[in-house]
Parts: C-alpha cells; structure tokens; sequence
C-alpha cells in the first residue's frame, strides 16, 4: 500500500509538472531596440546560453523574438543584459551578457552551454575576456584574469591587493570592482547583488514507515510484517542558493521532528496444544538532519520544479521498546516480557532522494528515504520512509 501511494503521487508531480513544461514563463522587464526607445513588458528568457528572447510588449500585447543583433539590450527582473560580440576560439559570436557591475569600468558574465561561467570586461566597445583555465587532473592554474583586471583598473594605486586575491567568480571579482569605486570615487551605475541567497521557512506534513527486519534464527518474531506508521512530521529549513543563474543549484538543509509507532503479532505453533505468541511494539522518535543537493529549474510563472538528493542523519529522543511472549502448554500459561530489541541504536543515518514543485512561497515535496534502522544486534533492520511534505518560505 505504501508503494502504490508513493508511486501515484510521484506520477501526479511528474505529471503537473510536464503541463506546466510548455507554458509561457513571462517576468516582468523592457527591452531597448536599436533606435535607444526602452519598450516596457515581459519576457520568457529561462537560458541566456540560448541568445534569444521572447519579448510581450506592454501595450499591444505582441509577443516577438529577439535575438543580441536586434536590441541593444533588456532586463527582468533585477538582471541587466547587453548585447555584445565576443571572441570564440574560432570566430566572433553575438551574445548576451548578463551585467554585473555597470559604470566607467564595466564586468559582465556569460553561461556556456555547458553552464560554465566566463567573466568579460569592457574597454571602449571590444569586450574582453578574462582569462582563467584549470588543468584537468593537476593543479595547475592560467589566472592570466588577475593581471588583467589591475591593467585595466590601474587608476586604483591599491588595486593589485585585491585583484591578486581574487576569484574567478561574481562575488569575488564584483567585490574588486567594488574596492575599485571605492578608491577612485567614480559613480557606480549598476551592480548585481551577487551575495549568497538563503532562503528559509517551515515544513511539515505526513511521513509513511515501513520497518523491516533481517531473517533472524534467535529473534524469529521479529521476521513477521510489521504495520505501516503515518505520522507527523515537521519542522525548519535553510536553503542556499549556489548558482546566481535562476538559483539552480542549492544546498538545502533542515531539522525535522520525525516519529513512527508499529507492532506485530507472531505465532509460533508446535501443535494444538503447545504454542507460542509474542506481541511487539517498537517506536521511536527523532530529531533529524538533512542535508542534500538541490537541482531547481523553471516550468511556469512563478512556477519551478526540483531534485534533490542527500543525506539523513535521525537522532532518538524518545523510543519503546517492547515485547510481550505468552506460552501455551497444554492447560499452562507463562507470559513473560521484555525488550523487543537487545541493543537499539540512537542514531540512524541513510539517504534521501526526492522532487518537488515551488509555487512563490510554498513547496510542495514528495521523499523516499532509506535508513540503517534502529537495532543494532543481529537483527539488522532497515526503515523505508515515504514523505508528503509542504514548506512555506518566511
């Protein structure tokens, strides 16, 4: 039963999210044609590596494409991109470059397909590559960037402490830019906020259990099906935004309450007269920490899906452990109880696989997790969790 349910609602997610795939994703942003007219709209742009945008003019409700020969430039959101041309290895593209810090000295980025991110400043009308390769399998670095961008901001005296320290990321070489400001007191005109997002809010819905023990000669009534345990669960989360571009990769994390209570009833029967029955109950509940990758990527307005995957660790706060043998011999009874599990562990520690859709403020979240279980002798079990989970960002 446990299964079916997981599947039907992995298959409803799935399902949402590819009507969702094919509709319009337009965010509110103008576009500045050719002639230097700014024209307010919005605008379906969900991969710059693409170079090309689809453009809803305000007023007439016209939808065009648009590509980095026919604008000077857009914007959505609170991001700013040029057109430009750039130097490939074989011949001069036009692109779109996103903005990062607009003023007398200019940086701007570019995804590749591949999702690596170049950075370019501006001198006069060329842009300019910064310059910055790793050596597969070495340590070898070209950060040729670094004496680049202290030529280029050389009316900074104190310029070259910052750039020798410098990343070849948005953050670390728009904080150069930034020191450059600082130091020669020109206006900055435009500066991305290239800070790491953390976003962080609640959760809580309804976790499934499944406990399953190991054939077991000495604990034999501990083979025979357990009940499956719908709880409550809930608790915080943080999620960290790793990529600049449409936060695609996040680290998220969170503290959850977590609990489950199941039994069993096993017989033994030698024959009518003689026979044996053992009554188990065996919950717990956990203070857990999970820590996983997240995959996010637009499908709508206001509209994204996601997967992650990673790691749980449970910590027991509270636990019954408990057995209850009733032995039948002919006319006599013995009934004799104790612990189910003769060494039961306070931690248990598995992975987490899931996906979900994000609608503004709410996630909505399927999980299937895996754990080591909660005994630690030669019974050795194995806990299947299946969540339905809501979170709302605060």
């Amino acid at each position: 039963m446990t299964k079916k349910y997981a599947r039907l609602v992995i298959i409803l997610l799935v399902f949402l999210s590819q009507k969702t795939i094919g509709q319009e994703y337009f965010t509110s942003g103008y576009i500045v044609n050719k002639e230097g007219d700014t024209i307010q709209g919005s605008i379906d742009y969900r991969n710059n590596s693409l170079n090309r945008i689809r453009f809803k003019d305000l007023k007439n409700g016209t939808i065009n494409s648009y590509t980095p020969e026919s604008i000077i430039a857009f914007k959505i959101d609170n991001d700013i991109y040029k057109s430009a041309n750039i130097e490939t290895n074989t011949s001069s593209a036009p692109v779109f470059l996103k903005t990062i810090v607009q003023g007398e000295k200019s940086l701007f980025s570019y995804e590749q397909l591949n999702e690596r991110i170049e950075f370019y400043i501006k001198n006069n009308e060329e842009y300019i590559l910064l310059v910055f390769n790793k050596e597969a399998y070495t340590l070898k670095k070209n950060e040729k960037f670094k004496g680049q961008l202290t030529f280029y901001l050389n009316d900074c005296p104190s310029i070259n402490s910052h750039t020798e320290r410098a990343s070849y990321n948005a953050a670390s070489l728009g904080n150069v830019f930034e020191k450059y400001y600082e130091c020669t007191g020109n206006t900055v005109d435009y500066k991305k906020d290239t800070k790491i997002k953390i976003e962080k809010g609640v959760i809580a819905g309804v976790s499934i259990t499944s406990l399953k023990f190991n054939d077991n000669d000495t604990s034999p009534y501990l083979n025979s099906k357990f009940k499956t345990s719908t709880d409550f669960t809930g608790g915080v989360f943080f999620d960290i935004s790793l990529s600049q571009k449409e936060k695609k990769w996040s680290l998220y994390n969170e503290i959850l309450y977590y609990s489950y209570k199941t039994s069993n009833e096993y017989e033994d029967i030698e024959n009518e007269n003689i026979y044996t029955t053992t009554n188990t109950k065996i919950s717990h509940s956990f203070i857990k920490m999970n820590n996983l990758a997240r995959y996010n990527f637009p499908v709508g307005k206001n509209l994204s899906m996601h997967f992650n995957a990673g790691l749980t660790n449970g910590f027991v706060i509270t636990e019954e452990n408990y057995k209850r043998v009733e032995r039948n011999v002919y006319s006599v009874q013995t009934i004799s109880t104790g612990p189910a599990l003769s060494f039961p562990r306070n931690h248990e520690f598995g992975y987490i696989l899931g996906l979900g859709l994000k609608n503004n403020r709410l996630t909505y979240q399927v999980r299937y997790e895996n754990t080591s279980g909660v005994s630690g002798d030669s019974a050795v079990s194995s806990m299947r969790k299946f969540y339905l989970l809501i979170g709302l960002r605060i």
